[in-house]
């Protein structure tokens, strides 16, 4: 696994990224209700996000390294009888989304169409950039209430589809380097395969900031039922320093350990079908 500080990231012509969210965790700020989000909505954001949706919330995984124990630590909470929701707002065309819940705030883009296209990273620092610096305002305006993020989230949601290289859920191992043939004897290639795995995230001094959490399942195209890969890689940790600014070190370090990991964890085969163009 490369943890290269180099700028120099692979990019690929035909990415198969589907998603890609950025967010961040914060304490419950006082005041900011279902009622306080709707506002903040229909007074900044309703003409670029015309589409309201609610979800239940989304209790994100605390990432710690002050224990010996591996894993993540997962928050619950039960000081409220009902969970305040999570609630979506949704550009006209489906692909740009903007989540916010009392404790948490999200920017995504997602593929909605076959043909759409991913317009790439900068495309999506810039959004959060935006909409969270304009839901700080508001936050700090109408509830005179401040935002301190403890935590920072990048994920790439990318949806392997079959080609040349692979043909169905028993090939997983020819996209994906942590998994092997395992032809034997008595056992064919399994029919299927599941895998979840972690990396810390060291900073600058080599201490851990954060971890890239990487799962690969087996799923079907809804259109026709053709075999795909889902591989979701997530970076989350805390923000390296204060405001804006330190959110973003850690979402670039987090960004970069999510682009290099994907070309470290899958197979050349499959990177020259991508179109690979830098390593």
């Amino acid at each position: 696994m490369s943890g290269s500080k180099s700028d120099r990231l692979p990019s690929y012509r035909r990415p198969p990224v589907s998603e890609v969210v950025v967010a961040v965790s914060f304490p419950h700020v006082a005041g900011l209700t279902a009622i306080a989000i709707s506002e903040f909505w229909r007074t900044r954001m309703a003409e670029t996000f015309p589409k309201v949706e609610e979800h239940p919330p989304y209790v994100a995984p605390i990432e710690r390294f002050d224990s010996s124990e591996i894993g993540r630590e997962i928050a619950f909470e039960f000081s409220e009888a009902m969970p305040s929701p999570r609630i979506w707002f949704v550009s006209a065309d489906g692909q740009e989304l903007v989540q916010i819940q009392r404790d948490w705030f999200a920017c995504n883009w997602r593929k909605v169409r076959p043909d759409d296209t991913y317009g790439r990273w900068p495309s999506r620092r810039e959004a959060f950039v935006k909409w969270f610096g304009e839901f700080e305002r508001f936050v700090g305006k109408t509830l005179q209430a401040t935002i301190s993020v403890t935590q920072c989230e990048v994920t790439y949601v990318n949806q392997v589809e079959p080609n040349e290289v692979w043909h169905g859920h028993d090939e997983v191992h020819k996209v994906l380097r942590l998994v092997g043939s395992t032809r034997g004897r008595l056992l064919g290639e399994p029919e299927q395969v599941q895998v979840a795995a972690s990396y810390q995230i060291p900073n600058d001094d080599a201490k851990p900031a954060g971890r890239l959490h990487v799962t690969v399942q087996p799923a079907v195209r809804r259109e026709d039922k053709a075999p795909i890969i889902v591989i979701n890689l997530t970076a989350r940790g805390g923000p390296e320093g204060d405001g804006i600014d330190g959110i973003l070190r850690f979402v670039e370090r987090g960004r970069r350990w999510i682009v290099q990991g994907f070309t470290d964890l899958t197979t050349p085969e499959m990177h020259k079908s991508w179109g690979i163009e830098g390593a």
